[in-house]
């Protein structure tokens, strides 16, 4: 089996969250959101379509990419169609109630499946771009995500710092961490089962 289909199989084992359970299509955007941590896995890793010169691997394994991004989408967002179309709820995507002179206004200072907040560098189209179901915007969710991940590695010098440093947003030491590494290691190791398959397992 593939890593797409392998990444696929791991996201429809998840619990469905309320809102989702009459989700129409719902293997189809799971589906989707495999091919993202596929792409994102290749381009990290200069492989596939990106194995050509000039590509700068930021991480060297593929199955590693896969797993972190897997893990964390869930721990975040649970894979919600909502938060994925960028339509959050009140009390979704990092809330903000600000008041501009006339009236409290609300902003999700997060979005996309792995709740990503704007960096400085971005452009407003690549800002736009971490919400929505599309292929394209899925893509570009998901390889922002392990770019941010990645940061976050380099200044904490392990998978169970980066998640502390992604949670906290500065630290390199968070209560969660531990656990979100232990479920990466977890998926990292399925998939690794799932590949070795040549059989499409739950497909």
């Amino acid at each position: 089996m593939n890593l797409t289909l392998s990444i696929a199989v791991v996201l429809s084992q998840f619990a469905v969250p309320l809102v989702d359970r009459d989700e129409v299509n719902r293997n189809d955007r799971l589906t989707s959101i495999a091919i993202a941590e596929t792409r994102a896995a290749d381009r990290a890793t200069c492989s596939g379509e990106f194995k050509v010169p000039g590509c700068k691997r930021i991480i060297a394994n593929r199955t590693e990419v896969a797993a972190i991004l897997t893990d964390w989408a869930d721990a975040e967002t649970a894979l919600r169609s909502n938060v994925h179309a960028g339509q959050c709820r009140k009390d979704e995507c990092d809330p903000l109630h600000q008041w501009d002179g006339h009236e409290v206004v609300l902003t999700h200072r997060a979005r996309g499946l792995w709740q990503l907040h704007r960096l400085a560098a971005w452009s407003n189209e690549l800002w736009n771009m971490m919400q929505g179901t599309t292929q394209q915007s899925t893509d570009a969710q998901a390889w922002e995500a392990i770019k941010r991940f990645q940061m976050a590695r380099g200044q904490c010098r392990s998978i169970e710092g980066a998640f502390a440093n992604l949670a906290t947003g500065s630290s390199c030491t968070w209560r969660g961490a531990h656990e979100r590494a232990v479920k990466t290691e977890e998926i990292r190791v399925r998939l690794i089962k799932l590949q070795a398959n040549d059989e499409p397992e739950g497909c």
